[in-house]
């Protein structure tokens, strides 16, 4: 804009507008506007107030006035939105002032987000959440910062992002540039060193108590406490062994950060941390704020030094195991951060990584005009809201339009909800001429008219469940699953391709037919959590201290809720203040409802049951939010969609493991290899829920496992699978 840096008044056009050139770059400044400062001083100062307590993922502060009266241009909105298609990308950065907050959203099909995001009040404004939802493309700068970004924001800032890091200045931290620096007498290794600006908001009083306490309990000690960046007050105490230098130049910031015995930063607000990684990159060790997400993050992923929290006994104990740490420990945990900076802080890396978040690497191939003649459509039994095998066509039906193809999904039954997805089937609507995949499902008038298609065509298998579970509760349906499995074989005897979304289904489809059949991965797509989470039911499964524990899942006999409700009942029986939520379909007039209804009852335990029928995404959303841990005890799963929601939302994972659920998890979460002692199931699901390093450790599993099934890994599959069989 117009305005001339952060400390002037942000109404002021201090700067002419228009277009000027610095250093050969092109610059085009914009007008700011009118703004009441005095109203946004007052909200801006309730924000500060707001308790961090109160700062809940997937809670949406309401906007006390902040975003109005930011700093903004209106001229600048209207260039973007004049203007937007002639950007390559568009890139805003950071979050919190009014271009970010006001303007992306109007160009989010060109935007990049580089968010610099702090665990701080703003984060969670409601303008916020809506700004991440519109982009759901991010260039973070650590991994905490994205881990801190999914956290509030829920999985929809997954697919599309990216974690670039930032570059540092490797030539400036050189020994060669550090041998003219003046370390002012200090010894090497003699002294830890603060490298940032000196001031309470960057964690420097709470590590000054921290020093003296422990000073103060080693009187004899030769170390000392070093500082130096920017700041208004001074902290040279000398009689306490601390050295406060200020503002130093290059050569003795770098002779201080090859001579110290490690780092010590105490900030909790940083999204990367430039001292870190200069440290870092001098194979010097670091104590960072535990409740700092991108250091900590950092630090989580590498193990290069120690972790202390908002507590000063805790930052003197860190001190001290710097004071005792060997030469080689210190060494060791140097080598550590020295390996991940050499990812994370490089310049010619960090740039790879900007050019592919930016589109200007891995560019979509040139779909061939051969290809984009083709018309393929998918044919339904049934089109629902929020069903695993509908997300999966319209999956299918959008990658197939991206490449220029003409795609339709035709349904028999179809939700009102997402009608306007899909074509209602009439007979004869299905065109020879046009290639088709057919989900195969249960049977229905739709499916013969698939089978006798004599075009290009492709079955897709999802399972059919088993009809013996349903059997004692609803007879004409379990008759219903069994025509869908004896209409298998000769359903697939008239397609040249057969495909399964898992390979537990790809061996059920062989077994029934005597042919092979190729899997096409099922894709857990994140944009659907692009919402603001229920916020009054967020609230109200989140009040009381209560451990929620989730199941995602139609109530159905396979699916084993009845399970579910005994490990609840031992659960309690542990003294964990449990509550088991039981969101999916579930009719009151249905007979294994109601039999899971009074199991829950005859253990004394309804009232810790919640089992809500159909819910919004919304309120899918905040049970999510809600959840301290995911339990499935389900006997019959083709695939399990939930299992990988429950990871994209960071919730820890116990699951039996039978059908295709072991497949599904891969080596993350945690496996039930039996369950007939559930006793012993609820003491494990209790270990995830108390036992914080267990817990991390299956939640760091889970992050790995996750990216397999994001729209633009298993768009990969399509591509290979789908186009040589219709082209």
């Amino acid at each position: 804009t117009c305005c001339r840096a952060f400390l002037e008044d942000w109404s002021v056009n201090h700067l002419p507008a228009g277009i000027s050139e610095d250093q050969g770059v092109v610059v085009r400044r914009f007008p700011v506007g009118a703004r009441d400062s005095a109203a946004f001083d007052r909200a801006n100062g309730q924000l500060m107030a707001t308790p961090r307590d109160s700062m809940k993922p997937g809670v949406a502060l309401v906007d006390p006035g902040f975003a109005p009266h930011n700093i903004d241009s209106a001229a600048l909105h209207d260039h973007l939105v004049a203007y937007a298609d002639a950007y390559e990308r568009i890139l805003f950065t950071p979050y919190l002032y009014g271009p970010s907050l006001n303007a992306a959203r109007k160009v989010a099909h060109k935007a990049v987000l580089q968010p610099c995001l702090h665990d701080e009040s703003y984060a969670y404004l409601d303008i916020s959440h809506l700004m991440v939802h519109a982009i759901r493309h991010c260039a973070f700068l650590s991994d905490g910062e994205a881990d801190l970004a999914e956290r509030i924001y829920g999985p929809a800032v997954l697919d599309g992002s990216l974690v670039v890091g930032c570059g540092i200045e490797t030539e400036e931290l050189d020994p060669a540039v550090a041998a003219t620096g003046d370390l002012g007498g200090l010894k090497p290794g003699s002294f830890l060193l603060y490298l940032g600006r000196r001031d309470a908001t960057k964690g420097v009083d709470l590590l000054i108590q921290a020093w003296r306490q422990w000073k103060a309990q080693h009187p004899q000690t030769d170390l000392s406490l070093v500082l130096v960046g920017p700041g208004p007050n001074s902290y040279h105490d000398p009689a306490s062994g601390i050295i406060d230098r200020g503002l130093v130049d290059i050569p003795t910031k770098t002779a201080l950060l090859r001579a110290c015995r490690a780092l010590v930063h105490a900030s909790r607000n940083e999204s990367y941390s430039r001292s870190l990684m200069e440290a870092w990159h001098c194979a010097k060790p670091a104590v960072i704020h535990l409740d700092c997400p991108a250091t900590a993050g950092a630090m989580d992923r590498c193990h290069a030094g120690w972790t202390a929290g908002e507590d000063v006994n805790a930052w003197a104990e860190a001190i001290d195991a710097v004071a005792s740490a060997s030469d080689t420990e210190l060494a060791r945990r140097g080598a550590l951060g020295r390996a991940y900076a050499d990812i994370h802080a490089d310049w010619e890396r960090c740039i790879d990584r900007y050019e592919v978040i930016l589109g200007l690497r891995n560019r979509p191939e040139e779909v061939p005009a051969q290809v984009r003649k083709l018309a393929i459509d998918q044919v339904l039994t049934g089109f629902d809201y929020a069903d695993a095998i509908s997300e999966e066509a319209l999956n299918i039906r959008n990658w197939l339009r991206a490449q220029g193809i003409d795609s339709n999904i035709i349904a028999q039954y179809i939700n009102p909800r997402v009608q306007y997805e899909c074509r209602q089937w009439q007979p004869g609507m299905i065109q020879h001429d046009r290639g088709m995949i057919y989900h195969h499902s249960i049977g229905a008038a739709i499916n013969g008219e698939a089978i006798a298609h004599q075009g290009k065509k492709a079955l897709i298998y999802h399972n059919i469940t088993p009809p013996s579970f349903f059997a004692p509760y609803k007879a004409d349906f379990a008759r219903l699953l069994q025509s869908g499995l004896d209409d298998l074989g000769a359903a697939a005897a008239s397609f040249t391709h057969l495909w399964a979304d898992s390979a537990f289904n790809a061996g059920d489809l062989e077994r029934a037919t005597g042919r092979g059949a190729k899997v096409l991965p099922l894709p857990v797509p994140p944009a659907k959590w692009a919402v603001i989470p229920d916020q009054g039911l967020l609230a109200g499964l989140r009040a009381g201290g209560v451990s929620n524990i989730l199941f995602v899942g139609r109530v159905a006999p396979n699916k084993c809720q009845h399970d579910l409700v005994r490990l609840a009942y031992h659960l309690l029986r542990m003294g964990v203040n449990a509550r088991l939520c039981l969101v999916g379909q579930a009719p009151s007039d249905d007979p294994y409802v109601a039999e899971v209804t009074r199991l829950a009852a005859t253990l004394g335990i309804a009232s810790r049951v919640w089992i809500p029928n159909k819910v919004s995404v919304e309120e899918l959303a905040a049970a999510w939010h809600a959840a301290d841990v995911f339990v499935s005890l389900s006997e019959h799963e083709g695939f399990g969609v939930p299992l990988v929601e429950a990871m994209c939302f960071g919730v820890p994972v116990v699951a039996y493991a039978c059908t295709a659920i072991p497949e599904t998890m891969g080596k993350a979460g945690v496996l039930i290899e039996a369950k007939q002692d559930l006793v012993e199931a609820a003491a494990l699901t209790r270990e995830v829920l108390v036992n914080q390093t267990f817990r991390q450790q299956v939640l760091a599993s889970q992050r790995e496992r996750r990216s397999a099934f994001l729209p633009s890994e298993v768009a990969k599959h399509y591509r290979n699978l789908i186009l040589p069989v219709f082209q």
